[in-house]
């Protein structure tokens, strides 16, 4: 069983302290990645509404989702270091997201070990993309049920932002063509700020 909380902030401060002090500690047999980027804030939906928790101790894996986690693919696996946490055979697993509750197929016989094309549903009710982060945390492991908590940090581009973006890259692409020895007067320049 899941239990899933979907994160539309920067990194809480609860996970951003946790994620100094595993750069600083060795890990035991828990996998963890590192965060390469700044998760930033995007518009709440129905699933943010519920308060966020810290996590509770038990092993735990996070990642950063990639397309092969989602559309058109939807394979999720667990790296070998939680192999000796996790069922050997095909178990029935449950995701928990804010008091909500997806059934998935845990798929314990496949190496890497992972969950079935059911996962599928939880990813497209949970409006996941690529660059979304997941943290699973191992509640319950036994040869008939697997339970994780995970929390899901949303990776988006605030449109402030993608604005700044888009009119940079709008500048250089300009600039470019200009050393490419085109006249001015066949660039077309759409500014509304001036």
């Amino acid at each position: 069983m899941f239990e899933v909380q979907i994160l539309r902030c920067a990194i809480p401060p609860e996970l951003q302290e946790l994620r100094n002090k595993r750069k600083t500690e060795k890990t035991d047999s828990s996998v963890t990645v590192i965060y390469s980027r700044t998760l930033t804030a995007t518009a709440m939906t129905d699933l943010d509404k519920e308060e966020i928790t810290p996590l509770i101790g038990e092993p735990f894996y996070d990642l950063v989702l990639s397309k092969s986690h989602i559309h058109p693919v939807y394979d999720m696996s667990f790296p070998p270091a939680l192999d000796s946490l996790l069922p050997s055979t095909t178990v029935p697993s449950i995701i928990r997201c804010f008091g909500k509750m997806w059934e998935v197929k845990f798929c314990g016989e496949r190496r890497p070990k992972g969950f079935d094309s059911s996962w599928r549903k939880f990813v497209e009710d949970s409006n996941l993309v690529a660059g979304d982060a997941l943290v699973f945390e191992l509640l319950e492991s036994t040869p008939v049920k697997v339970m994780f908590k995970v929390q899901i940090l949303r990776c988006t581009i605030p449109p402030e932002l993608q604005e700044l973006i888009n009119k940079r890259k709008a500048e250089f692409e300009l600039q470019e063509l200009k050393n490419k020895g085109k006249a001015k007067s066949e660039i077309i320049i759409i500014d509304d700020d001036e």
